[in-house]
């Protein structure tokens, strides 16, 4: 056996293949394995007896990415799942064949092959593909601190497959996917770093309305942002408080923040997203709800009660007791080739890069 302070000697694999276990086992399978991220299902009245599915996924310490060929299926991130998931990631999707429509909240969203689409896993979505294939890359959010304004801007954003950007991150990740049983995990790391790189730069050169790259210098979206968020715990936070803290007026902080509901809102959904990772965190399992929502500004645990139902649609104590449940035990292993149970922890231990 290998020692659980060894390094791995194989990149992480995941894999499922219907021809091996069967069409309704491997909907079984995959279903429970992307349980954290959305509810996958076939649609009413299709034989899962007759479902395809070829997967193949690696953890590259910082990022995820995987190849996913699949019959039709429904896939749902509800509100409930949002709290109770624990994922505050992008998710980044290149379809290669089949597409899918959908929404992401209230926008709706239409992928064709060769379109690359993303979406904020601390947001909704529903969608409905064909038989597809895609390429799938999930990245922590914390990875696009100080490169981006926020990522809620790019919450079912579709880069067009006629631009030369997405082509180019396309090609980028057809060939990372066919590469990586070849790689070594150092050579992986490093995949990964680069993986992430492109992404921010093509993100970068196609942002959406409302949102502005920083290059690395904070815009006024930004600091404003990290101030809300270096302040959640003061139940006083408005307006006018970062307002002058960001050297802006009132007038102008409103402006930045219209696209993204407004300043309350945001300020509102960055303490219940960082609640609800709270929440679901093992580190936190014995702390009281009340003083997870106290520390995030709330006045009583009354009030952070109900603004947490209203907004996912669950009490933090369900929130928590379902994020128990969902947690798988596993971690990356030495070994290449990883069970079920292991692939669905892995999205926990993603960690941007330092």
């Amino acid at each position: 056996m290998v020692g659980s302070d060894e390094l791995p000697t194989a990149v992480p694999n995941f894999q499922i293949e219907s021809g091996r276990i069967g069409g309704k086992q491997a909907l079984t399978s995959f279903a429970a394995s992307v349980a954290d991220v959305f509810e996958a299902k076939r649609a009413k009245g299709a034989d899962d007896d007759d479902y395809g599915l070829a997967i193949s996924v690696w953890h590259l310490g910082t990022v995820m990415i995987g190849s996913f060929r699949s019959s039709a299926l429904e896939f749902e991130r509800s509100r409930a799942l949002t709290a109770e998931s624990g994922l505050d990631h992008l998710l980044i999707q290149l379809y290669v064949e089949g597409g899918f429509t959908g929404t992401a909240d209230d926008r709706d969203v239409t992928v064709r092959a060769g379109d690359i689409v993303l979406f904020d896993l601390s947001r909704t979505l529903s969608t409905a593909a064909s038989d597809f294939w895609n390429i799938s890359l999930l990245i922590p959010r914390q990875s696009f601190e100080g490169v981006m304004d926020t990522v809620a801007h790019f919450h079912g954003e579709v880069l067009p497959r006629e631009a030369q950007m997405t082509g180019l991150l396309g090609d980028y990740l057809l060939s990372l996917v066919r590469r990586l049983p070849e790689l070594n995990p150092a050579d992986a790391i490093l995949s990964a770093n680069a993986t992430v790189a492109l992404a921010l730069t093509v993100l970068a050169g196609h942002t959406p309305a409302g949102s502005r790259a920083s290059n690395g210098i904070a815009s006024p979206f930004r600091k404003a942002a990290l101030y809300i968020d270096a302040n959640l715990n003061d139940p006083r936070i408005n307006a006018g408080q970062i307002a002058s803290a960001t050297g802006m007026s009132r007038a102008s902080l409103y402006r930045l923040f219209e696209p993204v509901g407004g300043v309350a809102s945001h300020i509102r959904r960055r303490r219940l997203t960082s609640a609800a990772l709270a929440l679901a965190s093992p580190a936190n399992r014995h702390r009281r709800v009340k003083d997870i929502g106290l520390e995030r500004g709330f006045s009583s645990e009354a009030t952070f009660s109900r603004a947490f139902s209203r907004a996912f649609g669950i009490s933090p104590m369900a929130a928590r007791s379902r994020a128990a449940a969902l947690l798988a035990t596993g971690v990356p292993t030495p070994e290449a080739e990883v069970d079920q149970d292991v692939f669905a922890g892995w999205m926990r231990t993603l960690q941007a890069s330092s």
